[in-house]
């Protein structure tokens, strides 16, 4: 017994010892309250024998005492029961309590909506989702909050869950949720997605109503510190006075509100945990879904610290997290955080986004703890593979081979890779939130920024910058180097951001910087090369000219006796045959078709002996220097084409400077030709990339004019000059250019106006050095003073070099029989194999060259010599020629001169070809 019934009952017993007659009324109100509260039938029986013998009015001696007790037991009777009806009050205040916090603090959104379509009803977070106070809520179309196209949807659930619960039955109590998707709009104006949950619950008086549940699309946001008060919750105080209306319910109240809270914590749904704890952390409720995981006992939870839940086993490190979650709720701060919880077994986990309130009393005690928590599976997986969508595009930025730069909308970088750091030789660290002008020379930044704005609004996400043309960048330490950009821009939420790759093309232009120098060379050999081989039809058809006007001069010289004024014309006419056949022999050094001999030479006396003839001819204005290195090594080269550049690059020199004073120099030296050597000088890239190593370095500079670019450009051209007409054949320097060429080197020109110009020639060391040896002189047959009637067989398809031929050679004792067609000259030697001494060919005929003649011969005749007149003859062509029995090969430039010489050799053996 309590303190307070106590003290009633000691007043009760201080009253008067004697009672005065109770009246009838008074003793049924007695009797009412026993029929209604009291479960002890001898006190009832009590009562209704004391009534009986009221009504007889037979009281006795002893019924006044009897009566007395009794009234006393009743009193008592009528304490206790007040004392119960106090708990059962307090029970249901209780009640009340927790279903109203377990109601406000669900991480759902509830409403309870009529069949007005009004709301009836609504918790904290269903308010706190659509952005309202919940008194804004209350009595308002529910459709009011959804937007207007997706009202119909709404509409057609209802239908559909009222149709499906048969709301015309009053037997139906609750059916199953339906749900849909809806846009609902928040009171800021902006619409959100809500899964809608909707059920339908029927009265005793068939009146329904619409129980929704609200999951928005993101996970509410925690409250605050949250009060009963804060909740609607209204605290009773003690002392109030009992009735029977009242108390009658409570009865009735307490199992109906015990029953209300279980549905509502259990209506959750399955994929919300919902429970109470104390202060302390131990488990005084959990919802049905929180026990369905892992099919979880409430004797395991009951009264037990929730860290040592079933559901907490499989992690320390989650067991210590809910210890600080509960001992920062304890204090009235909440908490909340994403973890795992396990099911049946350790490896069954499910990710839960869960919090932990504190409920405080109405003196801002906590007096109770609310966890909470929400299945997060999908979202955590979507968030996983977010994250490893993100991780990989960040190993994607980081590993490629441009920088990647990003900005923001302010131009700050927020993305600066690897590539972008060795490039602008900045750290990821320092460039981030950097201007991306930074990395911009000055002069740009203007068009930077022009191009920037114009691309923001473009429709375009992405183009190449300026148009596709390379851009200037700057890097840290100020150094300007050419990129290749390209630029995109897009939104990531709210921001804009735009990227930008970069790739630094400094080795690329470099590269085709040299591709174009050598392709340039290219082009000009095969020009060279294409003139090369017109210069050569023509030199042949000139050579046969010349061959028969200095033949015919000599013998018109022999002819005139002392007739002095023919001597003197006859003069000029070989002074110009002369003249004719150096320009021949320019045009098949052009060409490349004169026979050359390489040998290594050192190429210090070739320059020398060139030098001595050229300062015979040099005027006195000008001066010639001679520079050459002792140590320079031999080169495999045709000394008699060596001096022909030295004599063309000087006289071009001679011919630049003109009547002015001047000076020629002439360098010999040796360098390393390395690969850096020649990427400062391209021209040589082709020449490092077959003989890297010393090579010889020839240079002829002189103080003339000097060229414009354009003049330089084709110098080497033929027949391009800029002399005035008659004063140049414009093949003095692509003689030059071929000579060097067939010897495996290179020319390079350095020349502006005003300062005069260089030739250098880069020649390849020779593999093996000249032997010292004796320079023997080749002996010459001697020529009998007569032919002795040699018989000479002259096939030529040029008719005057036949005539010629008999008119030299037959007045000296030999006996020509001459053809231009070579086929009728076969025939006749077959018809008589023995009939002639040699065979002189011409080499290049219309209907069979010389060496198809020689092979014939050879097949008719075995041991009959062979020589072959020729214009040219290259190393090819000689090895040819011995490969056909050839024994001599007659010049035409040397103008028939030696022509019995020749014969004389070749009848006595000839000489090795």
């Amino acid at each position: 017994m309590d303190r307070r019934t106590q003290s009633r009952l000691d007043g009760v017993r201080k009253a008067n010892g004697t009672f005065a007659p109770l009246a009838i009324k008074e003793v049924s109100q007695w009797m009412f309250l026993m029929n209604k509260f009291d479960s002890s039938a001898q006190l009832r029986l009590r009562v209704e024998a004391a009534l009986k013998a009221m009504d007889a009015e037979t009281p006795e001696a002893g019924n006044a005492v009897s009566i007395k007790a009794l009234l006393i037991d009743l009193a008592v009777h009528q304490i206790e029961l007040d004392r119960q009806n106090h708990e059962l009050l307090r029970s249901q205040e209780a009640l009340t309590a927790r279903h109203a916090f377990l109601y406000d603090m669900a991480p759902l959104g509830y409403c309870t909506v009529n069949a007005a379509g009004l709301v009836l009803e609504c918790n904290a977070m269903a308010a706190s989702i659509l952005g309202l106070e919940r008194s804004l809520l209350l009595n308002r179309p529910f459709s009011q909050f959804i937007v207007g196209e997706d009202e119909g949807a709404f509409l057609q659930l209802t239908q559909s869950v009222l149709q499906e619960a048969g709301v015309e039955s009053p037997q139906v109590v609750h059916s199953e949720a339906t749900g849909c998707e809806l846009r609902m709009m928040h009171k800021s104006g902006s619409p959100f997605v809500v899964q809608l949950r909707m059920a339908v619950a029927v009265g005793s008086n068939s009146e329904w109503a619409l129980q929704l549940t609200l999951i928005p699309a993101e996970a509410p946001a925690n409250p605050a510190r949250i009060e009963l008060g804060d909740l609607g919750i209204a605290s009773r105080k003690p002392g109030y006075r009992w009735d029977a209306a009242s108390h009658e319910q409570v009865v009735h109240e307490v199992p109906e509100s015990d029953a209300m809270v279980r549905r509502v914590v259990d209506g959750f749904g399955p994929n919300v945990f919902v429970g109470l704890l104390t202060p302390d952390g131990r488990v005084l409720m959990v919802n049905q879904s929180a026990m369905a995981v892992g099919h979880v006992r409430w004797s395991e939870v009951a009264n037990q610290p929730i860290e040592l839940a079933p559901w907490f086993r499989h992690s320390e490190l989650t067991k210590q997290q809910m210890r600080q979650a509960v001992k920062l709720a304890s204090q009235g701060i909440p908490s909340r955080f994403d973890m795992q919880i396990c099911g049946e077994d350790e490896r069954t986990l499910t990710w839960v986004d869960f919090s932990l309130q504190p409920v405080l009393d109405g003196s801002g005690q906590v007096s109770h703890l609310v966890p909470s928590a929400l299945v997060v599976q999908d979202r955590r997986q979507a968030e996983e593979k977010l994250l490893e969508s993100e991780m990989r595009l960040a190993g994607i930025v980081d590993m490629a081979l441009d920088a990647i730069i990003t900005v923001d909308a302010t131009q700050k970088i927020v993305v600066f890779n690897p590539a972008a750091e060795a490039i602008f030789r900045l750290s990821r660290s320092e460039a981030l939130g950097l201007p991306l002008e930074r990395f911009i020379p000055d002069r740009f930044r203007v068009d930077h920024r022009r191009h920037m704005a114009g691309f923001a609004g473009d429709k375009a996400r992405a183009k190449p910058t300026m148009g596709g043309r390379p851009v200037m960048g700057v890097r840290a330490d100020g150094q300007e180097f050419p990129l290749e950009a390209s630029i995109s821009h897009g939104k990531v939420g709210d921001a804009q951001l735009f990227t930008v790759v970069l790739r630094d093309i400094t080795e690329r232009l470099r590269t085709e910087q040299e591709k174009s120098a050598i392709e340039e060379q290219l082009r000009q050999s095969q020009k060279i090369e294409a003139i090369g081989t017109l210069a050569g039809g023509i030199a042949h058809d000139f050579n046969n000219a010349l061959a028969v006007i200095q033949g015919n001069t000599q013998l018109a010289l022999e002819d005139v006796g002392a007739n002095e004024l023919a001597q003197q014309s006859l003069a000029e006419i070989q002074k110009a045959s002369t003249r004719a056949r150096n320009l021949v022999q320019q045009i098949l050094s052009f060409s490349r078709r004169q026979a050359t001999q390489y040998v290594p030479i050192d190429l210090a006396p070739v320059v020398r002996e060139s030098v001595r003839l050229l300062s015979a001819a040099l005027p006195a204005r000008l001066s010639i220097f001679v520079d050459c290195d002792p140590d320079v090594p031999a080169v495999m080269a045709d000394a008699g084409q060596i001096e022909q550049i030295l004599i063309n690059l000087s006289t071009n020199a001679l011919q630049a400077i003109g009547e002015q004073k001047g000076r020629i120099e002439i360098r010999l030296d040796c360098v390393e030709l390395d690969a850096s050597y020649a990427k400062r000088h391209p021209s040589l890239l082709a020449l490092h990339a077959k003989r890297p190593g010393r090579t010889v370095r020839l240079a002829v500079s002189d103080t003339g004019p000097g060229m414009d670019a354009a003049t330089k450009d084709r110098i080497f051209e033929p027949f391009f000059t800029t002399k005035p007409v008659g004063s140049g054949t414009g093949l003095g320097l692509s003689v030059v250019h071929g000579i060097t060429q067939s010897h495996g080197g290179t020319i390079e020109v350095a020349s502006q106006l005003g300062q005069g110009t260089v030739f250098t020639l880069y020649l390849p060391m020779a593999l093996k050095q000249p032997a010292q040896v004796e320079e023997q002189e080749e002996a010459k047959a001697p020529v009998s003073a007569g032919g002795a009637n040699k018989r000479v067989l002259y096939i030529d398809d040029e008719e005057s070099l036949v005539v010629l031929a008999k008119r030299l050679l037959e007045p000296h004792g030999y006996r020509v029989t001459g053809y231009s067609d070579p086929l009728q000259a076969l025939e006749v030697l077959r018809a008589d194999p023995q009939a002639f001494d040699v065979v002189i060919t011409d080499y290049n005929m219309p209907s069979m060259s010389g060496l198809d003649v020689a092979r014939e011969v050879r097949e008719i005749r075995k041991n009959l010599p062979v020589a072959i007149a020729s214009g040219f003859a290259d190393e090819t062509l000689q090895l040819q020629y011995a490969e056909a029995g050839v024994q001599e090969i007659v010049s035409k430039l040397g103008a028939m001169e030696g022509l019995r010489a020749v014969i004389e050799r070749a009848v006595k053996g000839g000489r090795p070809l």
